[in-house]
């Protein structure tokens, strides 16, 4: 936008899940209902002026609205400056933020400018709050420079801890391009990171589609692993799922075998030299079967990584974990998301021998693998899994 210095840029390696095109797309949304029956909106910033701390979409919905802009230093400034500009007519030194037919956009207004509308040079942080759960289709973004590539839409979904990242891919001045929200559902709360080399960091944003997330009754479900022996490379669920599972033990030199050690273990009544795994009533757990030991169940002691493949998406809610000693402390839980490069990491702390105890999995939808790794310092990481429990993701969410 204003003021390239001349760095040499790089666009970002992880441009994730973006789909767009430059200059505008039809927009096409039913702001009553659409073929799926859901009910649609659109916030365009259209017959609103100035500063804002709230916007009002088409259909009417009321939500808080926040812009910080990043100060020279790159220091954030706590005020909110989110600000209309008036594309078709720009001002200030704006002219990139010029386009034929896009009218209203949202920018955030630059630090001691209090004239004319003009976007903060420096980067910014647009933030809105939804007042109850959507699910979001799309928007449009004007003006990414080369130099503006560490731009970004974080989706912060209820009850999960992390924001899906999608990126916001460079495509220069006056240029608009639509961003693909991947029909997220739930989301609380949307963010728009301007950022860059430095203190730099503009554009502007329009057209945010949206619908109502569907509050529907959840079908819920849970993995035990009772009436099950042996081996497995699949577990059946208290409803009758069917997952694919595996167990890949790690070797004394902490490298992994390719090789299907998933394993049932009656905790109530330890085998091999488990004692540590012995519990009063949690009945049949899973581990990953020792190397070298094909005889009675025994959980491997050089560390083992148990993964969980599901017909159909899910939402996670929690699972037990039993005997994660102080040096296998570098355990996890990995939760592979549908349309999502990166997993949701989830920590697994340790509590010692024979020692259970329960793990929020943050309600996490549209989960498709489930892989729980047991590791710690050097060749070193063992333990157990019970009762994980799911809900299946209701579709089109």
């Amino acid at each position: 936008m204003k003021q390239m210095n001349g760095k040499l840029l790089a666009i970002c390696a992880v441009a994730l899940f973006f789909f767009g095109c430059e200059k505008e797309d039809d927009l096409l949304v039913d702001q009553n209902k659409n073929q799926t029956g859901e009910t649609c909106d659109m916030i365009t910033f259209e017959g609103q002026t100035g500063y804002l701390d709230q916007v009002v979409s088409e259909g009417g919905m009321v939500l808080n609205v926040a812009g910080i802009a990043r100060d020279a230093n790159d220091e954030p400034v706590d005020d909110n400056r989110a600000m209309i500009f008036d594309s078709e007519n720009p001002t200030g030194d704006d002219d990139d933020l010029a386009t034929a037919d896009w009218g209203n956009v949202l920018i955030t207004q630059q630090l001691g400018d209090e004239g004319a509308p003009n976007d903060n040079q420096w980067g910014s942080e647009l933030r809105f709050t939804f007042p109850e759960r959507v699910t979001l289709k799309s928007m449009r973004v004007l003006d990414i420079d080369d130099f503006e590539h560490d731009s970004w839409a974080f989706l912060y979904v209820a009850g999960q801890e992390e924001p899906i990242r999608i990126y916001l891919e460079p495509h220069g001045d006056n240029v608009g391009f639509t961003v693909d929200l991947l029909n997220t559902a739930n989301v609380v709360k949307l963010v728009i990171w301007f950022d860059g080399d430095g203190a730099f960091g503009s554009g502007a944003i329009d057209d945010i589609s949206f619908c109502l997330t569907p509050q529907v009754e959840e079908v819920c479900d849970m993995i035990t692993f009772e009436g099950q022996t042996g081996y497995l490379d699949q577990v059946v669920s208290e409803g009758g799922m069917v997952l694919n599972v595996a167990g890949i033990a790690r070797d004394a030199n902490d490298e992994p075998v390719d090789d299907n050690r998933a394993m049932i273990f009656d905790s109530e009544n330890p085998t091999g030299d488990d004692d540590d795994l012995a519990t009063a009533d949690w009945g049949n757990v899973l581990i990953t079967q020792q190397l070298g030991d094909e005889g009675a169940p025994n959980d491997n002691q050089w560390g083992s990584e148990l993964r969980f493949t599901f017909p159909e998406r899910v939402t996670l809610k929690s699972m037990r974990v039993l005997d994660i000693d102080d040096f296998e402390h570098d355990s996890w839980a990995f939760l592979y998301v549908a349309g999502q490069e990166e997993p949701i990491r989830i920590y697994l702390e340790p509590h010692g021998d024979n020692v259970g105890f329960t793990v929020d999995l943050l309600n996490t939808a549209n989960v498709v693998k489930l892989v729980i790794w047991f590791d710690g310092d050097g060749a070193f990481g063992s333990g157990a899994i019970d009762d994980i429990s799911f809900c299946l993701t209701p579709q089109g969410t």
